[in-house]
C-alpha cells in the first residue's frame, strides 16, 4: 500500500512537471507571437510615418518648382506623430559631390540605391568647397566667387557668367581649360535622391523610402521609387 501512495506521489509529481512544462511553453509561444505582432504593428506605423515625411518634403518641392521653375532641395526637419511614430526627410543632389566610376561600365555611381543615375557633373551652385576645389582650374579666386555668390544668394547662371566674375589671371585659366571645365560642372540641380525615414519611439526596426525626383518642364516628376 505505501509502495503504490509513493508511486502515485511521483506520477502526480511527474504531471504537474510535465504540464507546467507544457504552460511555460504556450506562454513563450504566446509572448514570442505578440512580439512579432508588435513589431509587425511598429514597422507599419514607420511605414506610414515616412510616407508621410515624404509627401511633405514632395509637396515643398513642388512649390518650389511652381514658385521659380527650379529644383531646390526641401527644408528637413523631423515630424512628431501621436501614435509614437516619427520621420524624417533627407535630400541629396547627386551633383553635390564627387562621382565614383563604375569598374565595369565606366559610368558614375553614387552611394545610394540609385547607383546608375547622374551625369558625373558637380553642380557649382550647390557643391561644397572640398569638392569643387577637385575641378580643373578651379582655384581659390573661383572658390570665393562661389562663396560670395551663395552669401548674396546671386546664382552662378553659366560659365560665361562664371568667367566675367572671376579676376584676369583666373579668367584667363579658365579659358584655357574651357572644354574640360564645361564638362565638369553644371550650374543647377537636375535630380533630387529624397530618403525618408519613418520609425516608432522605442522600437528595434526602422522603415526607410528612397524615391528620385527630377524636374519634368516645372513639374517635379518621380522617376524612381524604392
Amino acid at each position: 500500500m505505501t509502495a503504490r501512495r509513493g508511486f502515485a506521489l511521483v506520477a502526480v509529481l511527474w504531471v504537474v512537471v510535465v504540464l507546467g512544462a507544457l504552460a511555460a511553453g504556450a506562454v513563450a509561444s504566446a509572448l514570442a507571437d505578440a512580439a512579432v505582432t508588435g513589431d509587425r504593428v511598429a514597422r507599419l506605423r514607420g511605414r506610414w510615418a515616412a510616407e508621410a515625411c515624404l509627401a511633405v518634403a514632395q509637396s515643398r518641392i513642388e512649390a518650389s518648382l511652381n514658385d521659380g521653375g527650379v529644383l531646390t532641395e526641401p527644408a528637413t526637419d523631423t515630424l512628431f506623430f501621436a501614435n509614437g511614430a516619427r520621420c524624417v526627410t533627407t535630400a541629396l543632389d547627386p551633383g553635390t559631390r564627387i562621382p565614383r566610376y563604375s569598374a565595369s561600365t565606366s559610368r558614375p555611381v553614387h552611394d545610394t540605391l540609385f547607383t546608375t543615375y547622374g551625369d558625373g557633373r558637380i553642380n557649382v551652385n550647390a557643391a561644397p568647397p572640398e569638392v569643387l576645389a577637385t575641378l580643373p582650374a578651379f582655384g581659390d579666386d573661383a572658390l570665393r566667387i562661389v562663396a560670395e555668390s551663395r552669401l548674396w544668394n546671386r546664382r552662378i547662371a553659366g560659365m560665361d557668367d562664371l568667367s566675367q566674375r572671376l579676376p584676369p589671371q583666373a579668367r584667363a585659366t579658365l579659358l584655357e581649360n574651357y572644354r574640360e571645365v564645361a564638362q565638369a560642372l553644371s550650374f543647377q540641380t537636375s535630380a533630387l535622391v529624397l530618403t525618408a525615414r519613418g520609425w516608432v519611439e522605442g522600437a528595434r526596426a526602422a522603415e526607410t523610402i528612397e524615391v528620385l525626383v527630377v524636374n519634368g518642364g516645372g513639374r517635379m516628376a518621380t522617376i524612381q521609387r524604392r
